[in-house]
């Protein structure tokens, strides 16, 4: 084998391997960005932000620790199936998560305005997962569905979603999430 083909095999090795990595390089990235006490950023643009906080736990208070927790949500400029901001994290030991958004607005769809709403995703490390809202009214009150109540235990609904209104521009919601099996 010529010295010019023995080195273009060696380098095409070489970023093969290279390129191999380059998803887990972004999976981590993407996936420890809660890590350290940092707080996740979806901020974009608006003026009225959201610091939403609370714990995974399990229905037994169990905590869920290292869950992923997806979030996602669009606002009125998007389009219904696009979401213009997304993130991921993973809880602490404590089950404890937190991030900032732009606060979401309704958003046009099939003829109507749709409610104003954080999506959520849940997986813990067994692989099962869990998907709840969080809805917004016009005063900007963070609530629930249906769905997501009667998925609580009776003796934790009334962990269910705290609005504190910081000032006009900036609200804090505890969301406690429980995982029920």
């Amino acid at each position: 084998m010529s010295n010019s083909r023995r080195s273009f095999c060696k380098n095409a090795v070489y970023l093969g391997i290279g390129v191999s990595f380059l998803p887990l390089v972004t999976y981590a990235k993407a996936n420890n960005q809660l890590n350290g006490n940092k707080v996740l950023s979806l901020k974009k643009k608006a003026d009225k932000v959201v610091n939403i906080y609370g714990k995974i736990c399990y229905e037994d208070l169990k905590p869920v620790k290292n869950a992923i927790v997806e979030i996602w949500h669009n606002n009125s400029a998007s389009e219904p199936k696009t979401f213009e901001y997304e993130g991921k994290l993973i809880t602490d030991a404590e089950g404890n998560y937190t991030f900032e958004t732009d606060f979401p607005e309704n958003h046009f769809e099939e003829g109507h305005y749709r409610m104003s709403r954080i999506f959520f995703k849940i997986k813990d490390k067994n692989g099962k997962e869990v998907l709840t809202k969080l809805y917004f009214g016009a005063s900007g009150k963070a609530f629930v569905d249906g769905f997501h109540v009667s998925n609580t235990h009776e003796k934790l609904r009334d962990e269910l979603p705290k609005t504190k209104k910081e000032n006009e521009n900036f609200s804090k919601i505890q969301f406690n999430i429980y995982l029920n099996y």
